[in-house]
């Protein structure tokens, strides 16, 4: 689950790459909220391994027929429940992306998320408060080319793609781990420079603190020598 996650994440930052070339920042952060929560994913497994059901049996439980969630008396699914068919077994099913955020062994992820989660969504759904992205300098007409926020989603690509790669130097005893640590402190020096070029709107007044703190996390991260080897799901 946590190999998987981590390859999704970079095949989608590959395409988040091409993305802000052409100056699309706007489908760049609707991947990135994909990519996040691969992050989010991974970190959730890493702490609760014991919870891996919730991930790979239940899921494909259901595509294959053999989990089918509960009813109400009045015959309504509830989804968030499943029956397994062979031992009639009643199971929770679901973990919704506060749960995960909220087992992270990081402080400041939370805080972290709270601002950056929603703003990434804004441009995931047509929500009318990410309009302005679109529309041209009068404020009235709409625009194809309109890049300006390619500063952001280049911004929020390097922070999340730094979470995600300090994360695997806990996969396993990799032999690149003096290579992929120098890569996070080079990319951990970038994100601060980008911090002090960045103008943030009055809502995302403490963002920069924050993310200054998740990235005093990440070098306490690197300095220690942990490891969870992954045992293969049986």
């Amino acid at each position: 689950m946590v190999f998987y996650c981590f390859t999704k994440a970079c095949k989608s930052l590959m395409a988040v790459s091409i993305l802000l070339e052409n100056k699309l920042p706007e489908d760049a952060m609707s991947l990135l909220r994909s990519v996040y929560e691969n992050y989010l994913h991974i970190i959730y497994v890493i702490q609760n391994p014991d919870n891996i059901d919730d991930f790979v049996h239940k899921k494909i439980g259901l595509y294959t027929g053999r989990l089918q969630h509960s009813t109400s008396q009045k015959g309504r699914k509830l989804s968030n429940q499943v029956i397994d068919s062979e031992t009639g077994k009643t199971l929770p099913y679901g973990v919704g992306i506060s749960t995960l955020v909220s087992r992270s062994k990081y402080k400041y992820d939370q805080a972290v998320h709270t601002i950056m989660f929603p703003f990434l969504s804004e441009h995931t759904h047509p929500n009318m408060v990410a309009s302005g992205n679109y529309r041209e300098d009068d404020h009235i007409h709409y625009s194809y080319w309109q890049g300006s926020n390619t500063l952001q989603a280049a911004f929020f690509a390097l922070y999340i793609s730094t979470l995600i790669l300090s994360e695997s130097l806990t996969f396993e005893a990799l032999v690149e781990v003096k290579e992929i640590k120098y890569e996070c402190r080079q990319s951990m020096k970038l994100c601060k420079r980008f911090l002090n070029l960045m103008e943030f709107p009055n809502q995302f007044d403490s963002l920069p603190n924050d993310i200054q703190n998740r990235l005093t996390e990440l070098a306490d991260h690197l300095s220690r020598h942990e490891r969870c080897y992954l045992k293969p799901y049986t």
